[in-house]
């Protein structure tokens, strides 16, 4: 019977213990030779993974992905924020068409005054229109369809929010808010009177 050997290997050094036959111990150290590199590889890769911790990778990632949601969630609110914005401020007004109560000769005289005024913008049209119709057509205050109606008469083009205009005007203190309807202040009407149309300068 042969004796036995034994081989220790360290597995920190790379060694294996192995028992095996006297006269087996040729193959058994062939092997060990092929088998030693594998075994130092697979150590060094278990080395630099436990030098890596598992843990603070993982917290890495999940706040990679929250990041993400977030810029994700930012965006699409900052694309809701902006469609309401842009719907908010793009939206017209809708009007009607109403009785004015005019004659065809008020018509008539309406849109000669109309042409005479010559308004170059929005906030002169309404002035205009609002003027005559007061004046004329002996109104207190208009509402905004009756302006509408007003424009409409002498083939004015419509401001798309005719609010918007008024508003203007009412800061500019040519305009007065009355119970939902709106009247010229003094001012208004001296501006309609007195500079309009507006007078060209010397030279030009």
């Amino acid at each position: 019977m042969s004796d036995l050997v034994k081989i220790q290997i360290n597995l920190k050094e790379g060694n294996v213990l192995v028992e095996a036959p006297a006269d087996a111990l040729d193959i058994v150290f062939n092997r060990l030779e092929a088998f030693l590199p594998k075994l130092i590889e697979t150590k060094e890769e278990i080395i630099e993974q436990q030098s890596t911790s598992p843990k603070e990778v993982f917290i890495d990632e999940v706040e990679e992905v929250e990041d993400d949601n977030k810029l994700g969630e930012e965006k699409k609110s900052n694309q809701k924020s902006t469609k309401k914005k842009r719907s908010a401020s793009s939206k017209g007004e809708s009007y009607k068409t109403v009785d004015l109560g005019l004659e065809q000769t008020e018509r008539t005289t309406y849109r000669e005054f109309y042409e005479q005024k010559h308004p170059t913008n929005q906030s002169q049209q309404v002035l205009v229109a609002m003027y005559w119709l007061i004046k004329e057509a002996k109104k207190q205050s208009l509402t905004k369809d009756e302006i509408y109606t007003g424009l409409k008469t002498v083939n004015a083009r419509i401001p798309a929010r005719i609010s918007s205009v008024l508003s203007n005007l009412m800061l500019d203190g040519k305009v007065i808010p009355d119970g939902g309807k709106y009247a010229l202040h003094h001012t208004g009407e001296d501006y309609v009177v007195y500079d309009m149309p507006e007078k060209k300068a010397v030279g030009k």
